[in-house]
């Protein structure tokens, strides 16, 4: 009985990321391992790849639902790997966000790195 439970128990998240998931820690421990995977030559672990894919979709579908006409935010064009960069450095300025909801340090760190300008 306990061998099948410690073999699941090797797929469910660790303790840390049930804790912060949906929180600005979770989404920038996730772009950091965006931007390794990027930037690295090297082999890298499979939760490591699984970070970098969650920060990748999430930044992708924030943009994407962005409501264009009535956005703040005006984005040139871009790749992830830009969102993910600049997502980490407005956070790595802004740590009080780390323990608020994802959504709000990454639409505040777009806003600051991308206004629209002042009509």
């Amino acid at each position: 009985m306990l061998a099948p439970l410690l073999a699941l128990s090797m797929y469910l998240p660790s303790s840390q990321a049930t804790q912060d998931f949906g929180r600005g820690s979770a989404l920038v421990r996730d772009c950091k391992s965006f931007i390794h995977v990027m930037d690295t030559t090297e082999p890298v672990e499979t939760v490591e790849l699984s970070n970098a894919n969650y920060c990748m979709g999430y930044l992708d579908g924030l943009v994407s639902f962005m409501d264009k006409a009535t956005s703040r935010v005006c984005l040139p064009a871009h790749t992830s790997a830009t969102l993910a960069r600049v997502y980490v450095l407005y956070m790595g300025t802004h740590p009080k966000l780390f323990d608020e909801e994802q959504k709000l340090g990454a639409y505040l760190a777009l806003l600051d790195a991308y206004p629209c300008p002042a009509k």
